[in-house]
């Protein structure tokens, strides 16, 4: 479990130690007094990213040079220290240079209220989804994402470039390389969503959610890609930009047999995105012997009083959690945390 997180500079908080005494933390407050921030921290030691915007810079406070987290657990001291120029990180105090050293030894899944694009929202939202999920599953996941991504760019920076009928040669040799990592990623992320698949539906019966199932929608076929990348090249240079491959990628919600996007309400929505989350947790506590902590990030305030009983009811099996929220809703076995604004 998590025994202390320490904040400095970050967003809010100038200096903040904060001690989890119990297992399951329940923080409560009115809004601005920092709640969310510390779920963020948390999230940010774990997977080295928040969950609230992809600018790094934004967590360190205003007029600040940097922002440090420091994450103590009952087995490892995690600390990063994040400044305009990017981030640094040390595990029990030693510097880690590859980020994929330092994520997966503490693992969350995080809930938060705009999660519920995981059911309506863009496509790059749920491929973000997966590959966070799957660097926790597998940290070396990162290196070939890390890699895809790199000469991904490379190759649609050459598209802008070469012309048709142009010599092709290093854009063969980069959507060779491109196959190389596409192949890794397609096969990982189809096993994540096949497993998610089989666990999602016992989890969300229990808020009275029936049928429901995932689909991972491929872009291409291994050999649809490597069909396209090696034999339509024209089509790339005339798009001046890789039109096909995981990067593309997606996948759906269904809900009692139609895509959830469409046919569920707001509230069910809400409720099938934390069971997809809670999905995961149940995965990674299977899949990785490490740390694992659950948060829910005001989790209760976009719920209607039905759905935040059934929430509130739900047995979490005294896992790792910290929950926060406006309302100080008092659960068994949870223990409270009232937060109050900075003087």
């Amino acid at each position: 479990m998590i025994k202390s997180i320490i904040l400095s500079n970050t967003r809010c908080f100038q200096q903040k130690k904060i001690v989890f005494e119990h297992p399951q933390t329940y923080m409560f407050g009115d809004n601005g007094v920092g709640k969310t921030t510390i779920l963020e921290a948390v999230h940010m030691i774990a997977t080295t990213k928040s969950h609230r915007t992809n600018q790094d810079k934004d967590i360190i406070q205003d007029g600040k040079p940097f922002s440090k987290i420091t994450l103590e657990t009952n087995e490892n001291t995690f600390v990063m220290v994040i400044t305009d120029k990017g981030k640094r990180v040390w595990l029990n105090g030693v510097e880690k240079r590859k980020l994929s050293q330092f994520i997966g030894h503490l693992n969350v899944v995080l809930f938060a209220p705009e999660d519920i694009e995981l059911i309506k929202g863009t496509p790059t939202y749920r491929r973000q989804f997966l590959d966070i999920a799957m660097t926790q599953i597998d940290p070396e996941y990162l290196d070939t994402l890390t890699r895809y991504k790199k000469i991904l760019k490379q190759r649609n920076a050459l598209l802008k470039k070469i012309k048709i009928n142009e010599d092709d040669t290093f854009l063969n040799i980069l959507s060779e390389q491109l196959l190389i990592e596409a192949k890794i990623m397609i096969e990982k992320r189809t096993e994540l969503i096949r497993i998610l698949h089989d666990v999602i539906q016992p989890i969300a019966q229990q808020f009275q959610l029936e049928f429901v199932t995932l689909e991972y929608n491929k872009d291409s076929t291994l050999e649809q890609l490597k069909q396209h990348l090696l034999t339509k090249q024209t089509v790339d240079i005339m798009q001046q930009a890789t039109s096909r491959g995981p990067h593309k990628d997606d996948f759906t919600v269904y809900f009692q047999q139609k895509k959830a996007s469409n046919y569920a309400s707001q509230g069910q929505q809400r409720l099938l995105a934390l069971s997809l989350k809670l999905a995961l947790f149940q995965q990674l506590k299977q899949a990785s012997k490490k740390e694992l902590v659950l948060l829910l990030d005001d989790v209760l305030s976009e719920l209607d009083e039905t759905h935040q009983q059934q929430l509130l009811t739900y047995e979490f099996q005294n896992y790792p959690l910290i929950m926060n929220s406006t309302h100080d809703h008092v659960r068994h076995n949870m223990h409270l945390m009232h937060l109050k604004k900075e003087l």
